[in-house]
C-alpha cells in the first residue's frame, strides 16, 4: 500500500483471530465474534483471521465504503466448511491510496486438520 504523495501516514492495524468454525467446533457466541466488525471501523486495515462459516454475518456491520478483500482457498484439500482462505483484509483507508492484495498459498499445511 502506499499513498501518492509523499509525506508519511500512521495507521492503525488490527489483527484478530475470529476462530469462525461452526459451532461444532468451537463455542463462540454471536453475542463475542459479530461485535468485531464494527470495530474494524476504528482502524484503517484489519486482518481477520479464520474467517470462514460466520463471513456474511460478520462483514454485515462493515461500513459500506471500506474494502473487503478474501484470499482463495488453496486446492491442497477440501474443506466442507471453508470459505477462501481465511484472511479476511478490510481497509479503512483513503480514497486516493491503492491497495493491493497479494494472497499465497503454502504447499503444506500445519495444525489440528492437516498437522
Amino acid at each position: 500500500m502506499f499513498a501518492d504523495d509523499d509525506k508519511s501516514t500512521e495507521i492503525k492495524i488490527l489483527v484478530y483471530n475470529t476462530h469462525g468454525l461452526p459451532g461444532i467446533f468451537f463455542e463462540i457466541t454471536q453475542k463475542f465474534v459479530f461485535p468485531l466488525g464494527d470495530k474494524t471501523k476504528q482502524y484503517e486495515l484489519s486482518l481477520l483471521q479464520e474467517d470462514y462459516a460466520h463471513h456474511k454475518k460478520l462483514i454485515s456491520v462493515i461500513k459500506s465504503e471500506s474494502k473487503v478483500f478474501r484470499g482463495q482457498l488453496g486446492n491442497k484439500f477440501l474443506c466442507p466448511i471453508c470459505t477462501g482462505s481465511g484472511l479476511t483484509s478490510i481497509a479503512n483507508l483513503p480514497q486516493d491510496w491503492q491497495i493491493e492484495v497479494v494472497n499465497e498459498n503454502f504447499k503444506t499445511c500445519s495444525g489440528w486438520i492437516s498437522g
